[in-house]
């Protein structure tokens, strides 16, 4: 075995990255890696059922998967000598065993918890004392939730919770008994705790709240809770009230009869919990009205450090530009906002589209926004180039946006997000072309090409935006698309090509349609449109496109024009660092370029920045200097210290030659004699 694999570093990299086969595989090939791939192959378990076998073998029973035979003292350092490994626990009693397939499932017989607390040493610690996350999720029978107890201890940071519905009396004690003893274990302080539970009867959430109390180091919870029992009000104050004041993300419901209700339940939430960055709020109304006005958002303007907010409502938000204005001072640090209604409602509120200039101007750090637009002819009065927003993804759900505002739309977005990864989502099929998405995936398409273009700085930004975005949209309405006239999405879509490719491509005839690097079709001009003369909006003037001018272009350049556009749409870089990617004319320039491109390549320097690069070979340039002071002044001396050394040791003294050859001479003749 080569020594770079008995690294440990490199070997656990390695392994980090492999399939679970291949770990316990490597696990059985050398007494190294022995060590190193279990603490993979044990990090995250998706079933407790390893661990178990680890004591005993399973056996299957009427009650549940239980220990077939008596757990004998030995196996206790097995279990350990695993179990330490572990920091990610899953467990479904609905899964199927990972081990056995015969087994059908994987719920526990009530006892196994029972006997693992009594059989272990006295002095074993902690059966899990490694563990950072446990996942446990009990629908089948819900006296299973105790089995996780004997695997909770101090080092335990998130804990989440999946319980079915249960209203067997018995089934409410196992649980109030979960939660109090969860709140008594000495040492357990989890920074997330996660529940989703359907029909919480009072007492439950009592025992819950009660466990919440108890974590004064909590920063994230996410409390899914649906069926209150018939106390709505009362459980919602234990919940609400429980939250501790470290939370910083908190994802739960707000159940509601009238305004006054809604209202009463935010501003305890905002009461409870003031630090928080991320709220998330599922809003359930058992009447007519919904909240929809900045008024019904006024509870949370409180929250200045709210950076995510998240509010899932029925019919969503109607907002005008002085409502943004407002939620802009109230939330400075506003990375998502989102107040998207329910897709399959037919009545839905929204903002309309020009008011992403307000979202623009009064949330700058702004990444992801989730709002439905309102249909309405969609007007820009706006022209200015100094709006601009940093937003990765604008969710439009299912709004309604016609053909005949896409360029519209397109422009809008192109000025206002600048963002080369932004994208957007919506609801449906975007290759439906009576579905909504068909015409949004068009704008983000138009979008995308705009950013992947090269400005035209002698104008301003929005009308070069236009311009480039009416010269490459084709309506493609009453026209089919396998005859190869019109892109998938209506319009062309030019690419990069070799040489040799866009070569043969331009020899054709014909008009093709292939499917280009994003997935689009691209519409092939023939050799007879390349050498017609085309009129672009782009420079105002007749362009003559020859074939052969287009196939000389240097692609790395400059891209190559379709046959409506005088301006490249997707450019590649000129220059790898600051040394061009072609060589110059001149043989000796040539050599040049090419030690220097083989000199960079070869130490890294080619992506460096210029003062990188300087900085390094002033680095090596005052090293190079030392050496050779030091070669200079030094290197002498201690040669000829050497070699009077060597004398010494090979002839005895430090005298001259003739002298021990003599000496030598008369010793060799008078042993003779």
């Amino acid at each position: 075995m080569h020594r770079v694999l008995a690294v440990y570093e490199i070997v656990s990299n390695i392994l980090q990255n492999a399939e679970r086969y291949d770990q316990a595989m490597a696990a059985r090939v050398s007494r190294l890696w022995a060590d190193i791939a279990p603490d993979w192959l044990w990090r995250e378990l998706d079933s407790v059922l390893p661990l178990l076998r680890l004591l005993s073998p399973l056996s299957e029973t009427s009650a549940g998967l239980g220990f077939a035979e008596k757990i004998e003292p030995r196996n206790w350092e097995r279990f350990r000598h695993y179990a330490r490994r572990v920091r990610r626990l899953s467990y479904d009693d609905r899964d199927r065993d990972p081990v056995t397939p015969s087994v059908r499932f994987s719920r526990l017989a009530a006892d196994v918890s029972v006997i693992i607390l009594a059989l272990k040493p006295s002095g074993f610690g902690a059966l899990l004392p490694n563990v950072q996350e446990i996942n446990w999720g009990v629908f089948r029978d819900i006296v299973g939730l105790q089995h996780a107890l004997p695997f909770l201890n101090g080092s335990l940071r998130k804990l989440a919770m999946n319980l079915d519905e249960n209203e067997d009396l018995a089934d409410e004690d196992a649980v109030t008994r979960f939660f109090n003893t969860l709140s008594v274990i000495q040492g357990l302080s989890l920074e997330t705790f996660d529940l989703d539970m359907v029909g919480v009867p009072t007492r439950i959430m009592r025992a819950i709240s009660f466990f919440l109390q108890s974590q004064p180091n909590l920063k994230f919870s996410q409390i899914r809770v649906i069926g209150l029992g018939p106390k709505v009000d009362l459980a919602q104050d234990l919940l609400h009230r429980a939250f501790p004041e470290s939370l910083q993300g908190l994802s739960s419901s707000i159940i509601f009869q009238r305004r006054e209700g809604y209202l009463t339940r935010a501003e305890t939430i905002v009461q409870r919990v003031p630090h928080l960055r991320s709220l998330e709020l599922h809003l359930v109304g058992v009447s007519s009205w919904w909240p929809y006005t900045l008024d019904d958002l006024a509870p949370f303007m409180a929250l200045s450090n709210l950076e995510e907010l998240v509010l899932v409502t029925l019919h969503g938000f109607q907002l005008d530009p002085d409502d943004i204005a407002a939620l802009g001072k109230a939330f400075p640090k506003m990375t998502r906002f989102d107040l998207q209604p329910q897709p399959q409602l037919s009545f839905r509120r929204g903002i309309q589209a020009t008011s992403l200039i307000d979202f623009s101007n009064a949330f700058p750090n702004l990444r992801t926004l989730s709002m439905y637009i309102v249909h309405d002819p969609l007007r820009l009065p706006w022209r200015s180039t100094e709006q601009h927003s940093q937003a990765q993804v604008l969710d439009v759900g299912s709004s309604f946006l016609e053909d005949k505002d896409i360029p519209n739309m397109a422009e809008l977005l192109s000025v206002l997000c600048r963002n080369p990864s932004f994208e957007i989502k919506c609801e449906g099929s975007p290759t439906d072309r009576e579905d909504p998405a068909y015409a949004w995936r068009k704008v983000e398409t138009l979008v995308k090409l705009v950013q992947g273009a090269e400005r035209d700085i002698t104008k301003p930004y929005h009308e070069w935006c236009r311009a480039l975005i009416m010269d490459n949209l084709v309506i493609s309405e009453g026209q089919d698309d396998s005859a190869g006239s019109a892109s998938h999405f209506g319009f062309t879509f030019p690419v990069d090509l070799p040489h040799k490719i866009f070569s043969a491509m331009a020899a054709e005839t014909e008009h093709r349609v292939e499917v280009g690097d994003n997935g689009h079709d691209v519409v092939m001009p023939s050799t007879a449109e390349l050498e017609k003369p085309s009129t672009s909006p782009m420079s105002g003037k007749l362009v003559h496109r020859a074939a052969k001018e287009i196939t000389e272009k240097d692609l790395y350049t400059t891209g190559w024009d379709s046959a409506y556009s005088t301006k490249p749409l997707r450019t590649n870089p000129p220059h790898w660092g600051d040394i061009p990617n072609r060589a110059p004319p001149g043989r000796l320039e040539q050599w040049i370029w090419r030690k220097r491109l083989w000199v960079e390549s070869t130490f890294i320097l080619i992506v460096l920045e210029p003062w990188e690069k300087l900085l390094v070979c002033t680095v090596f340039a005052l090293l190079a200097v030392f050496f050779t002071w030091s070669v200079y002044y030094y290197l002498p001396a201690q040669l000829q210290f050497m070699y009077t050394r060597t004398k010494y040791y090979i002839m005895g003294d430090e005298g001259n030659q003739t002298e021990a050859l003599t000496f030598i001479l008369r010793q060799a003749t008078a042993s003779r004699n």
